[in-house]
């Protein structure tokens, strides 16, 4: 751009604008007199697109648009418009709608929904998720998410097919703070799935305690494996500390040998403190069952 205006809290203003997408090793681009960007609450936005070439075979130039509309607490709600050359859907050209919109039900409670749907001949390719959260108190706070994929990618190689879902609570009073997550994720194309699970404690900034477990099912290598873990911090006078960490894995494989079991508790303890102003007194210990 020649030159930008900006009016607080308003918008942002450029003129003489030269659009640029680098396509091949040819310069592409376009220009427009003035752009305009609305700041704070906004009007229907249509953002600078991304133009490219996907090199992959019976593929071609793509134009991926993206227009915001409302601004829900920071949050710009947005329509997706995309325009793509495909020799594999039948047809010279296909088309990409979607939304992601944020939503506020009143102060305690937020989200979004978003969807997007690839339109072409042989099968469906499309995306959704979800996300929403609830302020209980001044102390607590849930969030659930959910989000599937079954699509190609316009502007780049290969295939998505997954899905995940993702349980959070938040609470936190007066310097005491607690974290609980439950996660779910699974890849579809290289049947993998793990369920995995955190609890953590902090008290004024200060680590007390992380527990983790973990399972993870890989099918095409027909193995699964369990992981448990806690990490704890505990402070004596005189800043004395003890560092505690305790991992329990287990892996049951069935292409080694045959049907196989790997085991193990591995344990690792520190004291650390200063005995003097010199002198630091630092103690480890160890082991692997």
């Amino acid at each position: 751009a020649q030159s930008f205006t900006y009016e607080p809290d308003e918008a942002l203003a450029a003129q003489n604008v030269w659009i640029y997408s680098p396509l091949l090793f040819l310069p592409f681009g376009f220009w427009m007199p003035v752009y305009r960007y609305e700041l704070g609450s906004r009007r229907v936005i249509w953002n600078f697109p991304v133009i490219g070439l996907k090199k992959a075979p019976g593929w071609g130039y793509y134009m991926q648009n993206t227009f915001d509309y409302d601004l829900i607490n920071g949050q710009s709600s947005q329509f997706y418009f995309d325009v793509f050359q495909s020799e594999l859907i039948g047809k010279n050209r296909g088309v990409g709608l979607g939304i992601k919109h944020h939503y506020q039900v009143d102060l305690k409670q937020d989200g979004y929904v978003y969807y997007y749907r690839l339109f072409e001949g042989r099968r469906d390719h499309q995306r959704s998720a979800f996300s929403q959260s609830w302020q209980w108190n001044d102390f607590l706070k849930t969030q659930v998410y959910f989000d599937h994929k079954d699509a190609i990618r316009i502007s780049s190689l290969g295939q998505v097919k997954s899905q995940q879902a993702k349980f959070d609570l938040h609470y936190d009073e007066l310097g005491e703070r607690y974290d609980f997550l439950l996660h779910r994720s699974e890849n579809q194309i290289s049947r993998y799935q793990q369920y995995r699970s955190v609890l953590s404690h902090q008290l004024n900034n200060q680590k007390v305690f992380t527990w983790t477990s973990e399972y993870t099912d890989n099918q095409n290598a027909d193995n699964q494996r369990w992981k448990n873990a806690l990490d704890y911090q505990y402070l004596f006078a005189n800043d004395f500390r003890l560092d505690s960490d305790i991992v329990y894995q287990r892996q049951d494989n069935q292409r080694r040998y045959g049907p196989h079991t790997d085991e193990g508790l591995k344990t690792d303890f520190q004291f650390s403190g200063n005995i003097h102003p010199d002198i630091n007194l630092n103690l480890r210990m160890d082991t692997f069952l």
